[in-house]
């Protein structure tokens, strides 16, 4: 029954990868909630304070925090590659994509820019060469 199977494996398949999935929402808040644990604490990984044995429990749960970068990364490829796929059937493939991507990442860089020149963190030459070189 090779025709039964296959409409078992489109079933598992169709149940699994869904529009919306509230459990990678999950997942994601768990990766960036782990990489802010890792942050908040990495101060205190220099071996120069001694904790008592509640803060040292605490230092080494949050220590694996960098995992939750390569999770989010793995979960954002996941979920790109729908976005691709779904689309893949469209005249204009990539277009739609690449656009809404450069509407989220530019703003945030255009606006990190300029903050950071003014906060005294990078010189102005900086700031310039990228605006022109993300302008080409």
């Amino acid at each position: 029954m090779p025709g039964k199977s296959a409409s078992k494996s489109s079933l598992v398949s169709a149940a699994i990868i869904r529009p919306y999935m509230p459990e990678m929402e999950s997942l994601r808040g768990i990766a960036c909630l782990a990489v802010l644990l890792l942050h908040s604490f990495a101060w205190q990984y220099s071996g120069l304070l001694k904790f008592s044995k509640i803060p040292q429990l605490i230092l080494k749960v949050t220590q694996p925090g960098n995992f939750g970068v390569n999770l989010f990364f793995v979960l954002s490829g996941f979920l790109i590659t729908g976005i691709l796929l779904d689309s893949k059937n469209n005249e204009k493939y990539f277009q739609p994509f690449y656009i809404r991507r450069a509407l989220r990442i530019l703003p945030a860089c255009y606006t990190l820019l300029p903050v950071l020149w003014l906060l005294g963190q990078t010189p102005l030459s900086f700031v310039l060469v990228d605006f022109c070189t993300w302008q080409t």
